[in-house]
């Protein structure tokens, strides 16, 4: 683990336990796994699987790979690997789609690259779901990784129960939606983030929805509600 410590990861834990006490979700240690691989391989993998922020590069799976050599010039590729530290949910149903579409990358560098990504990723998930994210390089980056695990464990959290896959990929409102519930469960757990501006603006507006509701059952019905049907 590096720079991670255990105690790191039980303290998340806790606070996940502590969310689903306190939304009347279900919650299962065995549901959250992690993989650490380098900035690039996850910028190539959010931008190969319809991350939203990257859709000005194309939004089908044929326009993003047609598009590939063009974004991994760009600033936006150079700032994200430089800076930027990251995660996102994988789901491992959608392996052997991905491994399909890695047939169409042209620089067998770059498909060689993404398809040992996967590969690697296949042996972690856990109940069929995982996280992704930037190795820490350092200590300072120790933090940083702390809170953004937590945040996309979030992610899994509200995915097994039934309140995240339904709606996500089906464009930038509604991931921004997703997004704004998974930023204040961090507001409530790991206050100390610092957010960016789109989906701090999206959890306060949860924040306003959930303030005057005190039953555990009763937020649960009001995110439903305002997310709309999940059968």
């Amino acid at each position: 683990m590096g720079y991670i410590k255990s105690t790191d990861i039980a303290y998340i834990h806790k606070g996940l336990k502590w969310l689903a006490k306190e939304f009347d979700l279900k919650y299962d240690s065995k549901w959250f796994s992690y993989l650490m691989v380098s900035r690039r391989a996850l910028v190539l993998n959010d931008y190969l699987t319809g991350c939203p922020e990257f859709n000005h590069f194309g939004k089908s799976d044929r326009e993003k790979i047609a598009n590939l050599d063009k974004f991994l010039a760009s600033k936006e590729y150079n700032g994200r690997i430089n800076s930027v530290m990251s995660g996102c949910v994988k789901l491992k149903n959608e392996f052997e789609h991905e491994v399909k579409l890695a047939d169409y990358i042209e620089d067998k560098d770059v498909r060689k690259e993404y398809l040992a990504l996967l590969s690697q990723a296949k042996t972690k998930y856990k109940q069929g779901i995982l996280i992704l994210i930037a190795e820490p390089r350092n200590q300072r980056e120790v933090r940083p990784f702390l809170d953004v695990l937590s945040h996309e464990w979030k992610h899994i959290l509200l995915h097994q129960n039934k309140l995240y896959r339904e709606f996500f990929g089906l464009g930038q409102d509604h991931w921004l939606i997703d997004e704004g519930i998974t930023t204040y469960f961090d507001m409530l757990t790991t206050p100390q983030r610092f957010w960016d501006v789109k989906y701090h603006r999206e959890g306060l507006n949860w924040k306003k929805i959930l303030k005057n509701i005190k039953d555990p059952y009763e937020r649960r019905k009001a995110i439903i509600s305002h997310f709309g049907s999940f059968q």
